[in-house]
Order: structure tokens, then sequence, then C-alpha cells
């Protein structure tokens, strides 16, 4: 398989993330399962195809020295897809078992999700062009994606203190924030892997 395809099938891959994200986004929104559908084979898909796509990049290095700066991207893509697996499994969970979560832990979800949302199409366009700003906006949303949850998460950890939230919400909570960190440091290491 020849560089510029096998770079297609990575951006396809990216793509899918941003779908899931967006799918997960609208069943927590409006309580419905139905509208994740999918996911599950979306993250197999990926994850399945991460280690040959790894071996092609590794392969197409003797042809072209310029599949290096892509060897990685696939293992990283399996990490966020795995994280945003790992989202939709507690946002099924939350819904499944009619956990609440407050109106406030809410906004920060949905604020969370529009950040990641952002932080991955910027890495589609960054597996496609390899580009220098758009790598150093990636690595600057990564920071911030980070610095919110933390700041999120002690929030929360107040509101459980307050009991405001109940104990069984709060590990469904954590384990999303959790995601989303882990999802925006893969999208910020294959941006400076491209960067190069």
């Amino acid at each position: 398989m020849e560089l510029k395809a096998l770079i297609t099938r990575l951006h396809e891959h990216s793509t899918s993330t941003i779908d899931m994200s967006d799918a997960i986004q609208k069943a927590l929104i409006y309580d419905n399962l139905k509208l994740m559908e999918g996911i599950k084979g979306t993250v197999s898909c990926i994850l399945k195809e991460e280690g040959s796509l790894t071996e092609k990049f590794i392969e197409n290095l003797k042809s072209n020295p310029d599949a290096a700066f892509y060897v990685a991207v696939a293992g990283h893509l399996g990490k966020i897809a795995d994280s945003i697996g790992r989202v939709g499994d507690a946002v099924a969970q939350k819904i499944n078992e009619g956990i609440l979560f407050s109106d406030k832990a809410m906004d920060e979800i949905n604020f969370l999700i529009e950040k990641t949302k952002d932080i991955l199409s910027n890495t589609s366009d960054m597996i496609l062009a390899r580009n220098r700003i758009v790598a150093g906006y990636i690595a600057e949303s990564e920071t911030n994606i980070s610095n919110t949850a933390n700041d999120f998460s002690t929030r929360h950890e107040e509101r459980l203190i307050e009991g405001t939230c109940l104990p069984k919400a709060s590990s469904l909570y954590i384990e999303i924030l959790s995601a989303f960190k882990s999802i925006a440091w893969h999208a910020k290491e294959i941006a400076q892997g491209l960067r190069g």
C-alpha cells in the first residue's frame, strides 16, 4: 500500500473519532443510547487496524523517508479510540442505570466534549497537512483540556463533599474526565510526531 493511501486511512480513522465524540455528546444530551450505536464497532475497527497500519508505514520507510513521521500515529489513534470508548461506556452506564449528573457536571462534560472535538478536528487536519502552526495549536489545546479537566475534578470533589453529587455518579464523571485528558494527550503526541 502506498504512503498516500495509508495516510488517507489514518485520516479516516481520525475523522471517525470526531464522529464518535459527537454521537456520545448527543446521547448524553438526549439521554438516548441509540445515538451511540456503532461506536463499539468503530473503536474495534481502529484498534484492529492499528498494528497492520504501523507495519505498513514501517515498510514504506524503505522507499519514502516521510513515512517515519506516521509510524506512531496509528498507535496513538488506537489509544484515542479506546478512550472515546471509555467515555461511551460511562455514558451508557449513566443512561442504563438512570444515574443523574448535576447540571454543572453536564455543562462541564459538554464543554470538554466540544474542546475534544476541536482538538481531534485539528489532529485530522495535521495528519493530512503536517502544519507547524496547527501542531502548536494542538499542544496548547492539550494543555488547556488537561488543566480544565483537573479544575473540574477539584470542583467535583467539592460537590461530592457538599453532597450535591452522588458517589455512583462521581466514579463515572471522574472516568470521563480521565478519558478526555488521555484523548488530548495522544492528539498532542500525534501532532508533535508529525511536526518532526
